[in-house]
């Protein structure tokens, strides 16, 4: 990748303005250019599709990108490595958390994640090191095993999540608490019994906003008894049909 013409296409597209606007909702932590994502995307896939993809997988062009002020080119870079990630290996894990150690914040964490999921999807051995992170003592590092699972859905592996999730729910840091609502919130779309006995033995531990935020998709109690009612008759009329 070039990254001095990347770098020039970025800065020729930004709006100072917008810049201030996004710094400010992220409390001022960064400096953006004011690029929309989508635009963003598009001078990633233009300076893409001009790469040989038979070329190692470029880090270099993914530290220039990090180690630049504004936070557009953090997003540049993980752009770059959604667009190799089948490439990734449990080697790079490494590398991937030293990122986030080095620029971190919810936006990164949950951009990492995905990442994450591809790879412990291929390589389910990895999984080791994001349990260990989930006890880790950066809150981004945590965040990420934590949420890392979300782009699997039904392919959760549910006893990793408890794991994670159990071993985070002491921990009073903001992006963590956030994190392990947002997981199981997510979840429930596609295993809510798993979440609703999750809030039943560890509501305890968490706030009524969190239990309330992480229920939020469940079905109701009525929609519970219809589908218990559809379940018996179902089961009434086969009976009846043998």
């Amino acid at each position: 990748m070039n990254f001095k013409q990347v770098c020039t296409e970025m800065i020729r597209k930004s709006d100072p303005e917008k810049g201030k606007t996004v710094s400010k909702y992220l409390q001022g932590r960064y400096e953006f250019l004011g690029i929309p994502a989508q635009v963003r995307r598009e001078i990633s896939k233009t300076y893409l599709s001009e790469e040989n993809p038979e070329e190692p997988l470029d880090w270099e062009y993914v530290q220039a990108c990090w180690d630049q002020l504004y936070r557009e080119f953090q997003y540049l870079a993980l752009d770059y490595l959604q667009n190799r990630a089948s490439e990734l290996t449990e080697r790079d894990l490494f590398k991937l958390r030293r990122l986030v150690q080095e620029k971190p914040g919810w936006d990164i964490s949950d951009s990492m994640g995905r990442l994450v999921a591809k790879i412990t999807a291929r390589h389910p051995k990895a999984k080791r090191h994001i349990l260990e992170w989930a006890h880790y003592n950066d809150p981004s590092v945590r965040r990420i095993a934590i949420v890392h699972q979300i782009p699997l859905r039904e392919d959760t592996d549910s006893e990793l999540l408890t794991k994670i999730l159990e071993s985070n729910l002491d921990c009073q840091d903001s992006l963590v608490r956030r994190a392990i609502v947002w997981a199981l919130s997510e979840y429930s779309k596609h295993n809510p019994d798993y979440v609703d006995d999750f809030i039943w033995q560890h509501g305890d531990k968490m706030t009524a906003e969190m239990r309330r935020e992480a229920a939020k998709h469940l079905p109701t109690k009525q929609a519970k008894e219809d589908k218990s009612k559809a379940a018996k008759s179902s089961k009434e009329a086969e009976r009846k049909s043998k």
